[in-house]
């Protein structure tokens, strides 16, 4: 794909499942990566018609071609052919329907991948940095890359060993840390990878405590069997192959103190018959089998779309027909199955007054396929 002058197209308009924010799946339980993913204030999403969209604050140049201060509540086309995308707070990854996977927004800590580190004029492009790949992820300081061959690639920002190097050094270049890998979601601090045979395997704060209370690893782990997607870091939802939901890690936000899971030390199962699940800062998400949404947690925005404000402890059924969510701070997106994307709570940005904001507690359209 070559450089390309961007069309802003008005109510034109689906990004991990960037396991993170978003969840996804098809109906026959075969993982949806990368339809809709957000970074809690920017969205990405690939259509029917495998275009990549995006909308959102572009504080930190992740909509490419657009002002560096500007907050776009259209969703406009930035590629064609998309296979799946992934929004971290700096930096954007997508890979196309060839296996390249593309960059844009910052490298402040290497995210480029190309063993440079800090920000360059190809801030506002998008290009090539890896090929033969499958799914990646972008989180706000680190990377990582699922090859066709099974191999798991890390790149970034190492703080907490969430690069699965052995150590806590930084790094520009990316490093191949796991094989024989179907799945991978880069989170927060932590990466995890579901291997060929269902084991889960996590590096950095994987919300497990050792012995001495320490939740960190340097190099990957094996967390539990049999399981088919995983979202979260810290705090982590993960879905089995049966459709229990599991969880476990600490609370960040008054929305996770309500859940009285959390800092059990060992994952907890407290779902039935669920299809895939998300977290971000004590919002949860969860699709079942039958495509409804499932809401629970801090809700101040409006974000659960139950029709209230109240923060709720307890899962609530909240919509139908979803295909993916994606989940920011007081804002949640779903998409159903014809390629609509609906919308409940509050869309905040710095330089969005808050009376101009939308500010619904219930699923509103915002975008359908043309």
């Amino acid at each position: 794909m070559r450089k390309r002058t961007l069309v802003i197209i008005l109510i034109v308009m689906t990004a991990l499942s960037s396991c993170r924010y978003s969840v996804s799946d098809t109906p026959d339980n075969t993982p949806l990566y990368g339809k809709l993913s957000s970074d809690g204030e920017c969205f990405l999403a690939v259509n029917k018609n495998d275009e990549l969209i995006t909308w959102g604050y572009n504080g930190a140049h992740v909509l490419p071609g657009m002002p560096d201060i500007i907050t776009n509540k259209q969703p406009f086309v930035i590629m064609k052919d998309a296979k799946s995308a992934s929004c971290g707070q700096w930096t954007c990854l997508a890979v196309d329907q060839s296996g390249n996977l593309w960059c844009w927004g910052s490298n402040l800590f290497g995210q480029y991948g190309n063993g440079t580190v800090g920000d360059s004029t190809k801030k506002d492009d998008t290009f090539i940095i890896m090929y033969d790949v499958k799914n990646a992820y972008a989180d706000s300081e680190h990377c990582a890359a699922l090859k066709q061959d099974g191999t798991l690639w890390t790149w970034g920002k190492n703080e907490k060993g969430q690069l699965g190097t052995g150590g806590t050094a930084d790094s520009p270049s990316p490093v191949k840390i796991i094989e024989d890998v179907k799945s991978v979601c880069a989170s927060g601090s932590a990466t995890f990878a579901i291997k060929n045979d269902g084991s889960l395997w996590g590096c950095g704060d994987i919300g497990i405590p050792d012995k001495f209370g320490n939740s960190y690893r340097n190099t990957p782990v094996k967390i539990m069997n049999n399981v088919r997607s995983v979202s979260g870091s810290g705090t982590v939802l993960a879905v089995k192959n049966d459709n229990t939901l599991w969880a476990w890690g600490y609370p960040e936000t008054p929305g996770n103190n309500m859940c009285d899971y959390f800092n059990k030390g060992v994952p907890v199962k407290i779902m039935d018959g669920v299809r895939s699940a998300g977290v971000f800062l004590g919002n949860y998400a969860a699709i079942k089998t039958d495509g409804s949404l499932w809401t629970w947690g801090a809700n101040y925005g409006g974000q659960l779309g139950d029709g209230t404000n109240i923060d709720r402890a307890t899962p609530e059924k909240v919509f139908d027909g979803v295909e993916c969510v994606a989940i920011s701070l007081e804002f949640i997106v779903a998409m159903r199955k014809d390629g609509s994307l609906w919308a409940s709570g509050t869309y905040v940005s710095p330089y969005m007054s808050f009376e101009d904001c939308e500010k619904r507690n219930e699923f509103y359209k915002i975008y359908y396929p043309s």
